[in-house]
């Protein structure tokens, strides 16, 4: 779709809508994805703590009967169970009948048994340091983290009951089993930068396939405006004959009768402006055509001569609407790479479009300014303005702003059209800021690096200081 920037555009914005859209997509499933693993993750290993506690459990409770006492039996079943206070700050593992049978990773396991007071009786695993502020009597289930290793753990708590009548409600204590879930938490965050990093991966290659699948969407609207430009290119090219041999024949008519017959002259003078109308409907539609292929052309023009030659040429017609055209007696010399003609016609329509829109009395203000990257040229005026509902639509083809206006001022809605076509073919970017009541501003920015020479710029400034030094 090259040489058509309303295309080009429509396709980059359905290429993000679809790119976007698949990415939003994208990111709700990994989302998903990752709360449901973590959620898999969580209830696998309460599922595998809770089995462990109810074994230990159903092994401890029938043999602590005795208030304060731990029946010497238990270590028959746990041998390696750390009775307080003989083991107190050594770290045992969990018996391997009752464990590693079952799992592998003893050593993420810790196991401790209090009394009804709150009391620490008995321990066994890896017990962290900072445990026994985490050992809530009224909580079954409790995450917590490690002042010191910075580790979480996931702990569960039974209570025990015992059949002796010395107890309170028969409560003999309480079993706490932990479990340290650092690799859970690992594996989760490997899941979360894996999907974090597969995201602009994932953008990238759906941005590639949305520009592609949008491109081929596009490919019959492109066709179709191809056929259209050629039709109207065709036209325009076959009409220009015709009436350039009518408007002839109404010269003509009107020298033959404008002394015999003055009502008819006025018939023919009125079909002469309409034809002259017709004939530049038709020129614009022309260059507007050759506009969208656009042709290299390595001649170079002067912007500054061109605005003062544009203002010259269009001085009766700001003369007779009473308008004061200024331009800076020093324009900043521009030098720019392309046809004259155009240029000269982009100057003429803004200043054209001024014109039609200020009121007598007004000014029109023409300017060239100059930073590191870019030429800017501006025209101002004190006219009616342009409602902010109506910016974007002003540089559409055959658009105009109302009827009313439309009827005073006359136009067929292509001038800006063509300051807009003319200016893409140069790199150029049109803007425009208006208030209601105050005027418009209307900008062209014509980068410094593709479309212009500094140096003959330069030359032609010297030259002509030095002229009107000799000749002053």
């Amino acid at each position: 779709m090259k040489g058509n920037a309303l295309l080009h555009r429509s396709q980059f914005k359905l290429a993000a809508f679809y790119a976007g859209m698949m990415g939003i997509l994208y990111s709700l499933i990994g989302i998903e994805t990752y709360y449901f693993t973590e959620q898999h993750h969580h209830q696998t290993v309460d599922r595998e703590i809770s089995f462990i506690a109810d074994t230990i459990h159903n092994s401890l409770e029938p043999k602590l009967v005795l208030p304060d006492k731990i029946d010497d039996s238990i270590q028959e079943v746990f041998p390696d169970f750390c009775m307080m206070p003989r083991c107190q700050g050594t770290n045992s593992t969990i018996t391997q009948r009752h464990i590693t049978n079952a799992f592998a990773a003893v050593d993420q396991y810790y196991l401790i048994l209090t009394d009804n007071t709150g009391k620490v009786r008995a321990t066994a695993g890896k017990v962290p340091t900072n445990v026994r502020n985490n050992l809530h009597q009224t909580l079954t289930w409790t995450t917590w983290q490690e002042t010191t290793s910075h580790h979480y753990y996931r702990q569960y708590m039974m209570v025990i009951h015992s059949r002796s009548n010395h107890y309170p409600q028969n409560i003999w204590g309480r079993l706490y089993i932990g479990r340290n879930t650092g690799n859970l938490v690992n594996s989760l965050q490997a899941l979360q930068v894996g999907l974090l990093l597969s995201l602009p991966v994932a953008l990238v290659v759906m941005s590639g396939l949305s520009w592609h699948f949008a491109g081929r969407a596009m490919l019959p609207l492109y066709k179709a405006y191809e056929h259209q430009q050629l039709f109207s290119a065709s036209v325009a090219h076959e009409l220009r004959t015709p009436l350039a041999i009518n408007q002839l024949n109404i010269e003509k008519k009107i020298n033959q009768y404008q002394s015999t017959d003055p009502s008819l002259v006025i018939h023919l003078e009125e079909l002469h402006r309409q034809n002259s109308r017709l004939a530049g409907i038709v020129n614009d539609l022309l260059l507007l055509a050759q506009l969208d292929h656009p042709k290299v052309d390595d001649s170079y023009c002067y912007l500054d001569e061109i605005v003062e030659d544009v203002a010259e040429d269009l001085s009766s017609l700001h003369n007779s609407h009473q308008i004061t055209v200024c331009i800076p007696s020093h324009l900043c010399p521009v030098t720019i790479r392309g046809h004259s003609d155009r240029l000269t016609r982009l100057v003429s329509n803004l200043v054209e479009n001024a014109i039609k829109y200020t009121p007598s009395s007004g000014e029109i203000t023409i300017s060239i300014s100059e930073t590191a990257r870019y030429y800017m040229l501006q025209v101002r005026d004190t006219g009616v303005g342009i409602p902010a509902q109506e910016l974007a639509k002003i540089f559409d083809r055959f658009y105009r702003i109302s009827v009313s206006r439309d009827r005073k001022t006359g136009g067929t809605g292509l001038g800006l059209t063509m300051v807009k076509s003319i200016a893409s073919t140069y790199g150029a970017e049109v803007k425009v800021k208006s208030t209601i009541g105050f005027g418009s501003v209307f900008s062209v920015k014509f980068p410094r690096k593709h479309y212009h020479h500094w140096a003959l710029g330069n030359i032609k400034l010297v030259m002509s200081t030095a002229i009107q030094k000799v000749f002053g």
